[in-house]
């Protein structure tokens, strides 16, 4: 969490004879590496493996590491990754209030086309022993495990049905209560969480494993970093000046879950900016209307994420519009129709844009 990397930081910093070394790289060089526009910042794109730990097997840890010490991740200065960079669970009201207002901007720690370099992890670690057979309860508003016992949430919820469970009360970060549910089979904690997740997130609460599972592509947040990440590059592809500056900086987007290390992001837009290609295909449109239906169609954590999200995309496609035309460049396109004496537009005629 940010603010145990922050507490390590000061104690290093303060212990005498001890390594001067700073963790979190400093705001102001973090403003000079956006504002130099070589790419010198990463920000990590993946699918968090629990709720409380993202990486409890420290699976992505070791794939950042090996991207930094890769020829493609040698000239990063810092690094964005959200549960070392954001305030987590439990959070004071300073904090609080820092985390959300992060949260609304968070999109352009991706989406910047010349400061960040994004990196993506989208395959999902195995789940490991220790998270077999166990769900996370979030009791709906009136069932709070101080208050109820634990034959009420058996009888309430029949989760002895699915296998016997044992059920342990805790408290999940940020002081918000939560049952702890453990079956003898992982197979039984599915079977739970199919027949009873629809009943409590109707009431007002939620049951999922403790191993998320879910891929890449069916999550929210990972949907519309990707969204972001992409958009300037796809964007740019329509726009000749622009792809050619682009095309001058390190790659914008780089998978790091591969078995032979970091490579290159081998996507249709990606291509179109570093290949010279000529717009994506579809055009912007269908682009744009396709990644609003998968925003909506993927699976969100915190209730009210997903309009949001959209929100957040909608504003963004709305920022990479105006700075695209400001630059004075004109979208390139095909004619068909009348001409004058002069070889001129003049008549009736159809132009079509190639960014559709």
């Amino acid at each position: 969490r940010r603010q145990d990397l922050e507490s390590l930081e000061q104690q290093q910093l303060h212990e005498a004879g001890g390594p001067r070394r700073r963790i979190f790289l400093p705001a102001a060089e973090s403003v000079r590496a956006l504002r130099g526009s070589r790419r010198r910042l990463a920000s990590l794109s993946y699918g968090w493996c629990s709720s409380g730990q993202p990486d409890p097997t420290n699976a992505y840890l070791l794939a950042v590491r090996r991207y930094l010490r890769h020829s493609l991740g040698t000239h990063i200065l810092g690094l964005f990754w959200d549960f070392a960079s954001l305030f987590q669970n439990p959070r004071t009201a300073p904090q609080e209030a820092s985390f959300k207002e992060a949260l609304s901007v968070m999109g352009d720690v991706y989406a910047s086309g010349l400061a960040v370099q994004v990196i993506r992890h989208r395959r999902i670690p195995a789940r490991p022993e220790g998270f077999d057979g166990k769900l996370v309860l979030l009791p709906p508003a009136g069932l709070k495990p101080s208050q109820a016992s634990v034959a009420d949430v058996l009888a309430r919820f029949a989760l002895a049905a699915h296998g016997g469970g044992e059920v342990k009360v805790e408290r999940a970060d940020g002081g918000a209560e939560q049952w702890m549910v453990s079956y003898a089979q992982h197979e039984q904690a599915e079977a739970a969480v199919a027949a009873l997740a629809a009943q409590l997130d109707a009431e007002g609460g939620a049951l999922f494993t403790l191993w998320n599972p879910r891929p890449y592509e069916g999550r929210g947040w990972t949907t519309f970093e990707s969204a972001v990440t992409t958009e300037v590059v796809a964007r740019a592809s329509y726009f000749k000046k622009q792809r050619a500056a682009l095309s001058q900086l390190p790659p914008k987007l780089i998978e790091i879950d591969g078995d032979n290390g970091p490579v290159v992001a081998e996507e249709g837009v990606q291509a179109a900016a570093h290949g010279g290609g000529d717009g994506a295909a579809g055009g912007a449109k269908a682009r744009i209307d396709g990644i609003r239906d998968a925003i909506r169609a993927a699976t969100f954590t915190g209730k009210g994420d997903k309009e949001m999200v959209v929100g957040l995309y909608n504003a963004y496609i709305t920022k990479v519009v105006i700075a695209m035309h400001a630059t004075g460049e004109k979208v390139s396109g095909t004619y068909e129709g009348e001409y004058n004496a002069a070889g001129e537009y003049e008549g009736r005629g159809t132009f079509r844009y190639a960014n559709g």
